[in-house]
C-alpha cells in the first residue's frame, strides 16, 4: 500500500468510526462478490484492477476499475443489493471497507468525503443508475426545449451533485428553457428538491424557464407535501409542458 493510500484510509478511519479495514489479495479471476449478493461494504483497489459485469444478457459493457479506485459505496446508498459481479481481470490488491453500521445520514456523508479524494467509480462520467443499468441522465431537443431525463430510480444525495451539474451545463452553454423529466423516478429527498431549486434560480435570473415532468408516483407526491408545486411548473407528459409557452 502506498503512502498516499494509507493517507486516505486513516483519514476516513479518523473521520467514520463505523469502519472495518480488510486488505485482500485475490488471484486472477476471482470473484470478490456476486451479483444481487448484499451490499455491506466498499472497495478500493490498491493494484491490479477488477471488473464489474452482470451476469446476464442485457449489453452493458462491463466496467472496470483501476489502481486508486473506491467502487460499491452507491449500492449501499440505493439499498440495493449487487446490481452486477465483481471479479478480479488480474492479480489484484483490494481493501475492503466494510460498514459496521449503516446509517444513511452516515454513508451519505462518507460518499461526499470521498468525491474531495480519488475517483470514485459511482461517479464518474460514465455514471450508471445501478438499478436500471442505463446512463443517469439523457438529452434531447424538442422545439428549442432542451429535455432532460433523469434516469434514476431515486434522487438523492449520491446523485444531487452530479444532476445539478448536468443542468448547470446545459444553462451554460446558453440553452435556457429546461424540461425536466423525473418519471422514471420514484423517490426524490430534499438534497434532489435543492438542486432543482438552484437550477430554478438561475432560470429565472436568465430569464428562461424551467419546467418539471412528474407523474403519479412518490416523487409528485413529495412536491405537494412540501408545497414545491407552487414553486414550479410540474406537467403530467413532456408534450404537455411543450404545449405551454415559455
Amino acid at each position: 500500500m502506498t503512502d498516499e493510500q494509507k493517507r486516505r484510509i486513516s483519514s476516513l478511519e479518523s473521520k467514520f468510526s463505523n469502519l472495518q479495514v480488510k486488505h485482500l489479495t485475490l488471484q486472477q479471476g476471482e470473484i470478490l462478490y456476486h451479483q444481487n449478493d448484499h451490499a455491506d461494504s466498499f472497495y478500493m483497489v490498491l493494484d491490479g484492477s477488477i471488473e464489474l459485469g452482470r451476469t446476464q444478457e442485457d449489453g452493458n459493457s462491463p466496467v472496470r476499475i483501476r489502481k486508486d479506485e473506491l467502487f460499491g459505496l452507491r449500492d449501499i446508498l440505493e439499498n440495493i443489493n449487487r446490481p452486477e459481479t465483481a471479479a478480479a481481470l488480474d492479480h489484484a490488491e483490494v481493501l475492503k471497507i466494510k460498514l459496521l453500521d449503516i446509517d444513511n445520514n452516515q454513508t451519505a456523508a462518507l460518499y461526499n468525503e470521498l468525491l474531495k479524494t480519488k475517483p470514485v467509480k459511482d461517479q464518474s462520467t460514465s455514471i450508471t443508475d445501478s438499478a436500471l443499468g442505463n446512463n443517469l441522465y439523457s438529452i434531447r431537443n424538442v422545439n428549442g426545449n432542451n429535455i432532460i431525463s433523469f434516469l434514476g430510480l431515486h434522487g438523492n444525495l449520491s446523485n444531487a451533485v452530479y444532476f445539478k451539474n448536468v443542468l448547470f451545463t446545459q444553462l451554460n452553454d446558453g440553452n435556457k428553457h429546461l424540461i425536466v423529466d423525473l418519471l422514471a423516478c420514484k423517490t426524490i429527498d430534499s438534497a434532489f428538491i435543492g438542486t432543482l431549486i438552484a437550477a430554478l434560480k438561475k432560470v429565472s435570473e436568465l430569464e428562461g424557464s424551467l419546467k418539471l415532468i412528474c407523474g403519479a408516483n412518490l416523487c409528485s407526491w413529495l412536491f405537494l407535501i412540501t408545497k414545491m408545486d407552487k414553486v414550479f411548473e410540474i406537467y403530467s407528459t413532456v408534450e404537455e409542458a411543450i404545449a405551454v409557452e415559455h
